[in-house]
């Protein structure tokens, strides 16, 4: 394993990038649950508003909201290791051809990340350009959302990039169950 995979090492004693990234992937967590806390906010606040006959729809807020919390925390999801994986192929080959397989798996999810980084990339610029505003009730402009969907990608792209050439600890063999 690369000496800043090892997951035990802590604070200072942790190499400069590999300490920059495990504070992104915790920041990439961190917004998800910020943006979770938002949907109870605005949930709340129809409720509340609706008691006094003010109009507010949190519909589409919470929809952006809880799309801005699947995408922001997919990175701190793979660094832990809590993704559905393919497992099931992987843990009937022998045991020598486990972890090729693994770091094969996780070079066709990086391309996969990486390529829908760009075109959600590419939807943030044209929602930017064309000035594109959600219907209803609140009007937010569509490239904030987007944005976070556009970043939740590429930190996760960064992770499976982190995890392939660094040998992270989330592509080593996993035996135990997290069923609980």
């Amino acid at each position: 394993m690369h000496p800043e995979a090892d997951p035990n090492l802590a604070g200072p004693e942790r190499p400069g990038l590999r300490r920059t990234l495990d504070r992104l992937y915790e920041a990439g967590g961190m917004l998800a649950a910020l943006a979770i806390l938002g949907m109870l906010v605005a949930i709340l606040a129809q409720m509340g508003l609706r008691l006094i006959a003010v109009p507010f729809d949190a519909t589409a807020l919470s929809g952006y909201l809880l799309a801005a919390a699947t995408f922001l925390g997919l990175a701190h999801t793979q660094r832990a290791g809590a993704h559905i994986r393919v497992r099931m192929l992987i843990d009937r080959l022998p045991q020598a051809a486990r972890p090729p397989a693994d770091r094969l798996a996780l070079a066709l999810f990086l391309g996969l990340a990486l390529y829908a980084t760009c075109w959600a990339v590419e939807l943030v610029r044209f929602a930017w350009i064309y000035n594109e505003v959600s219907e209803g009730l609140l009007a937010i402009p569509l490239w904030v959302p987007k944005t976070a969907l556009a970043l939740g990608l590429a930190l996760l792209s960064v992770s499976l990039a982190d995890a392939l050439f660094t040998g992270a600890p989330d592509t080593q063999d996993n035996t135990e169950s997290h069923d609980g």
